[in-house]
C-alpha cells in the first residue's frame, strides 16, 4: 500500500495541473470574450457617436456624403467605400463622386470599374439592397451573384464586401458600399447597427435635399423677380417690421439692405 501512495499523489498531482490549466484556459477565453464584447460596444458607441455628428453638419449634400463614408471607413476598418445614388430618372442606382480610398492609390481601378455601372431594383448587391432595403454582407465577391459585373475583383484587390440602404422617408435613397481586401465576417447584430445607421444618415440626406431644394427654388424666384422688374415685401405685424426684397429696393431706388425695415418707411415709399 505505501508502494501505491507515490503513484496516487502523481496521478493527483497531474489531475490538479490540468484543471488549474484548464482554468486557466478557461479564464483565458472569458477574458478574451470580455475584450471582444468591450471593443465591440466602443466601436458600436463611436459610430454612433459619428453619426450623431454628421446629423448636425451644415455642409452641402456633397461634402455630407463624403463626410459620411470617411468616419464610417475610419470607424469599420475597412478601407473603401462609395455611395450609389439614383439618376435622375429615378430608375437605376450609379456610384456618386463619394468615394473613400486609401492614400497610396490601391484599388484605384475599382473606381475606375465602378464608375459606369447602373444597377436597377434586384441587379447586383446594390440593386437588391434598394428591392429590399436589408443591408447585405458577402464574405467573396468573386464567388457571389451579387458581383458578376466586376471582373477579376482579385485584380483589383477585392475580397469582401459590405453594403446598406441610406432610408429617407421608408424608402431607400442611397446605398453605402464598403470594399475589403479580406473576407467579410460580421455578426448578426452589426446588421441591425447598420439599419440604424443608415436610418440616422437618410435624416441628415433629407435634410440636405430639402435645404437644396429651397435654393433652387428661391433662386429661380429671385431670376423670375429679377427678370419681370417684380419684388416681395413682408410685413410682421406681431413686431410692425417690414422686410422688402433686394428687388423691390432697387425698384425704388435704393440699394439692397438700405430699406429701413418700419411700416412708416414703407408708406413713404408709397405715399412720398
Amino acid at each position: 500500500r505505501r508502494g501505491d501512495t507515490q503513484p496516487s499523489k502523481g496521478v493527483l498531482n497531474l489531475m490538479l495541473g490540468l484543471g488549474v490549466l484548464a482554468g486557466a484556459m478557461g479564464l483565458s477565453e472569458s477574458w478574451r470574450r470580455l475584450q471582444h464584447r468591450r471593443a465591440k460596444q466602443l466601436q458600436e458607441s463611436r459610430l454612433l457617436h459619428q453619426v450623431t455628428a454628421l446629423a448636425a453638419f451644415e455642409g452641402s449634400f456633397q461634402e455630407a456624403l463624403q463626410n459620411s463614408v470617411t468616419v464610417l471607413c475610419d470607424i469599420f476598418g475597412w478601407p473603401v467605400a462609395h455611395v450609389y445614388l439614383k439618376d435622375s430618372e429615378g430608375r437605376h442606382l450609379v456610384s456618386s463622386s463619394a468615394w473613400n480610398l486609401p492614400e497610396d492609390g490601391s484599388f484605384a481601378l475599382l473606381k475606375t470599374a465602378s464608375m459606369g455601372v447602373r444597377l436597377a431594383p434586384g441587379e447586383g448587391a446594390a440593386g437588391h439592397i434598394w428591392q429590399t432595403g436589408k443591408p447585405l454582407a458577402v464574405k467573396d465577391v468573386a464567388q457571389s451573384p451579387y458581383y458578376r459585373w466586376l471582373h477579376e475583383p482579385e485584380r483589383l484587390g477585392v475580397k469582401g464586401a459590405f453594403a446598406f440602404p441610406l432610408i429617407v422617408s421608408g424608402e431607400v435613397a442611397a446605398v453605402v458600399e464598403f470594399f475589403s481586401e479580406h473576407e467579410i465576417h460580421l455578426e448578426g447584430e452589426f446588421s441591425l447597427l447598420a439599419s440604424n445607421v443608415g436610418q440616422q444618415l437618410g435624416r441628415l440626406f433629407e435634410r440636405r435635399r430639402a435645404d437644396q431644394a429651397l435654393r433652387k427654388s428661391e433662386e429661380r424666384l429671385r431670376l423670375a423677380l429679377t427678370g419681370g422688374r417684380m419684388g416681395t415685401w413682408e410685413w410682421q405685424i406681431e413686431t410692425g417690421r417690414v422686410v422688402w426684397s433686394p428687388e423691390l429696393e432697387q425698384i425704388h431706388g435704393l440699394a439692397p439692405g438700405t430699406f429701413d425695415g418700419t411700416f412708416e418707411a414703407f408708406q413713404q415709399q408709397i405715399h412720398p
